[in-house]
């Protein structure tokens, strides 16, 4: 049946118009995908627009004769698509015999995506001849493919060279060069040449060389054919090339194809073409035993033909169509457990025969041997070398163990030890597995980790007015707290940076300071650092550090830099890691004391003053809490991260009541246990929490956010409890305070923390109940 379709066509010299193609077979029409006559798109379908551009490889098709040498595997075509709402769509392209309107070759519609620019591949055929062409490209939506926008055409002038011949280097002769050094002076070998089968060839054109050029200088010809072959002998060492190329009928020459090699010095033994491996029998009981027969890709092209016997009987024959094949062995031709067998190898029909001797396995084989050592590879790796298992070939998997025990994740050929490592007995266990062979398993003899040198950090504070604090190291502190003074700046150094299994060495912190006017300045990077500034007189108010690499062998990959800063008006901060920020934003409290410490990842973290690590001002004001007080009643409201209420004056709290600054999108409800009540409901932004006038100790309290605030932050919040002091921090509707002991809550700090920022630091219990 003629096939049309109703694509209109816009054509490169911009006249639009109906374009109909007749004359295509149904089996024709099967293989243009996507152009089949369709029914009338929905009204509301907007089609897509005329594509604006079309390339054949990298020229341009337009209203002007483009004459194309075809001289790959395929030819390359792009268009430029669009949709008014940049729907998804697919792109078409083809290509159209001018004289009977044949599509010869169509993409089927595979593109796919909103707007843009796309490309396709045509393969070369027989039926792509020399002459004029049209090619056409247009879309269709991807959601409704019989909505196509108008196609855009141009005419070329296609000119079908000769595709590249494929070179094989030919097993079974005394000499295989492939891409490695193989053969020696006067060591004969040959090469294979083939081409894709499209008829537009007749001759090969081929020459040797020490470079291309001088290749190509003389060339020798040969007819096409299936035993189409070059000899080599070589006259001396070095690299050699080989260039070759196909010749049609009319002397069209396609481009060279190169092979480069290397003849060696001395004689080398010819390698062995094949693997096999037996693989599992995924159709049971059918009286066949799979293996896979796998051809070396020093082979350059898979090609040629296997005969696998088991001595004179013949199991199975096939052609080499890909690096691996897998070939079926009857069952009835095989002996219980491992059988010998031979696998003959030919590059081509009547070519000589490479023979690999193998095994393969019926049923219920062991594997024999197997070995494995412990080598020292680069740094603190080790690397584990095994051998001597029989069958040879077979995948093996490796499981590190320490102290017997498996290290978990620690499963492949190298294992880089560990600061924890050290003292412990490391050995591996590796297990080699095969179809139809029990797996077989061998350990290595132990090596134990020497000790190594820790770590060592060391830093310096540079104040305002001049001077710089004594140096710390490993947590000391940094400035004088007896009288303290302002810093600008800071010094960090490690002794050691990068773990190479004696010792650490390299690179070291990197360091960022947050200053007074400045905000944060550029990272200082690595090694002995300054941060801050010098002589300016401005206030040094945050910090972060972070190990300058983190990767399996760094200092980041075995410790955690932990730092906390001594802040004016508020002592010391909570505890901040690995780039974490420590210190304060917007209270105009400089940093007076510094602490840094490594801390292996196996180790807790230190104990923390109950603070959070940093503060910014703009954050925190967005909350206000105010405690009413045993005989003071009601105190002036206080911001985020301080403190509402009495400690060391044994006073209770009565009552408690939390705002939000004005503008705060979202909600804040709280509950208290009070005394005699026990919990009380909830109460929203601005209420009180407890009671008043009815001298009423609160002893507990949980907060929860609503709306936008609940997404932007968690609140975290603390009692100091009568007999318990400060207490852990509580989080999210979580209880903190104490209930049945009859204690007064004296006060409570509350704070906003962004999604994702760290914790206020300390881990004690938040609320007690008996």
């Amino acid at each position: 049946m003629p096939r049309t379709t109703n694509v209109p066509v816009l054509t490169t010299s911009g006249r639009w118009a109906a374009h109909f193609v007749r004359g295509l077979a149904a089996a024709t029409a099967v293989l243009a995908l996507g152009l089949a006559s369709t029914a009338p798109a929905a009204a509301e379908a907007v089609p897509p627009d005329a594509p604006t551009t079309l390339r054949l490889s990298t020229d341009a098709c337009g209203a002007e004769l483009v004459s194309y040498s075809f001289r790959h595997d395929t030819l390359l075509v792009s268009a430029r698509f669009s949709h008014p709402s940049d729907a998804p769509l697919k792109g078409h392209f083809e290509l159209v015999d001018p004289v009977d309107g044949d599509v010869v070759r169509s993409d089927g519609g595979a593109s796919e995506g909103h707007s843009g620019f796309w490309l396709d591949y045509l393969p070369r055929s027989a039926e792509l001849t020399d002459g004029r062409w049209i090619l056409r490209a247009w879309a269709s939506l991807m959601e409704d493919p019989s909505v196509v926008g108008p196609a855009l055409e141009c005419t070329i002038d296609l000119a079908v060279l000769p595709a590249l011949p494929k070179i094989a280097p030919v097993f079974g002769e005394p000499a295989v060069y492939m891409s490695g050094a193989a053969g020696g002076v006067g060591v004969a070998g040959a090469f294979h040449f083939s081409d894709i089968g499209d008829g537009q060839a007749e001759l090969f054109e081929y020459g040797f060389g020490a470079t291309a050029a001088e290749s190509q200088a003389s060339l020798t010809s040969i007819p096409i054919g299936p035993t189409a072959t070059a000899p080599f002998v070589p006259a001396a060492s070095g690299e050699m090339v080989l260039s070759v190329r196909s010749v049609g009928p009319d002397g069209q020459r396609s481009g060279f194809a190169l092979h480069t090699f290397r003849v060696a010095d001395q004689a080398v033994a010819t390698p062995s073409p094949v693997t096999v491996q037996d693989v599992e029998d995924s159709v049971a009981e059918d009286g066949q035993v799979p293996v896979a027969v796998t051809l070396t890709k020093q082979a350059v092209t898979p090609v040629g033909h296997y005969t696998v016997r088991r001595g004179d009987v013949v199991l199975a024959e096939t052609d080499v169509d890909a690096w691996t094949e897998t070939v079926q062995l009857p069952v009835a031709a095989l002996a219980a457990g491992l059988n010998p067998i031979q696998v003959d190898f030919r590059t081509y029909t009547g070519g000589p025969v490479a023979t690999t001797e193998v095994v393969a396995c019926k049923d219920s084989c062991a594997f024999t041997g197997g070995e494995v050592t412990l080598r020292q590879a680069q740094g603190a790796q080790l690397y584990a070398w095994a051998q001597d298992f029989s069958p040879q070939g077979s995948p093996r998997t490796y499981q590190w163990l320490r102290d017997g025990q498996p290290i978990q994740g620690a499963t492949h050929e190298l294992y880089t030890t560990a600061p924890w490592d050290e003292g412990r007995s490391i050995t591996v266990a590796v297990t080699a597995h095969r179809a139809r062979f029990a797996d077989g398993v061998v350990t290595s003899r132990p090596y134990v980790v020497p000790d190594t040198a820790d770590p060592s950090v060391s830093y310096s504070l540079a104040y305002r007015d001049g001077g710089v604090s004594g140096s710390a190291s490993n947590g000391a502190t940094a400035g004088d707290l007896a009288s303290p003074r302002p810093a600008e700046g800071l010094t960090v150094a490690t002794t050691q940076g990068r773990y190479d299994g004696s010792s650490y060495v390299g690179t070291g912190l990197n360091v960022d300071a947050y200053v007074q006017k400045l905000g944060w300045l550029p990272t200082q990077v690595g090694g002995s650092v300054y941060a801050g500034t010098d002589g300016q007189g401005l206030r040094l108010e945050a910090i972060r550090l972070t190990a300058n690499d983190s990767d399996d062998s760094s200092l980041g990959g075995f410790y955690d830099v932990y730092y906390r800063v001594h802040v004016s008006g508020l002592g010391w901060l909570g505890w901040a890691k690995n780039g974490e920020p420590a210190g304060t934003i917007g209270y105009a409290s400089a940093v007076e004391g510094l602490q840094v410490r490594l801390v292996s990842k196996r180790e807790p973290a230190p104990a923390g003053s109950g603070l959070a690590a940093f503060y910014d001002k703009s954050v925190q004001s967005k909350l206000q809490v105010s405690a009413h007080v045993q005989s003071f009643g009601w105190q002036a409201p206080v911001i985020g991260g301080q403190t509402a209420g009495t400690t060391g004056l044994a006073k209770r709290v009565e009552a408690l009541r939390f705002g939000l600054a004005p503008g705060v999108s979202g909600g804040i409800e709280a509950q208290a246990h009070v005394q005699t009540y026990g919990w009380m409901p909830y109460v929203g932004t601005g209420g009180v929490v407890g009671t008043e006038g009815e001298a009423k100790r609160v002893e507990a309290f949980r907060i929860r956010l609503t709306g936008q605030l609940a997404e932007q932050y968690d609140v975290y919040y603390r009692t100091h409890a009568e007999k318990f002091g400060w207490l852990g921090w509580a989080k999210n509707d979580e209880p903190s305070g104490t209930a049945g002991f009859a204690y007064r809550l004296e006060a409570v700090q509350v704070m906003l923390v962004p999604k994702g920022d760290p914790a206020p630091s300390g881990t004690g219990t938040a609320y007690h109940q008996q």
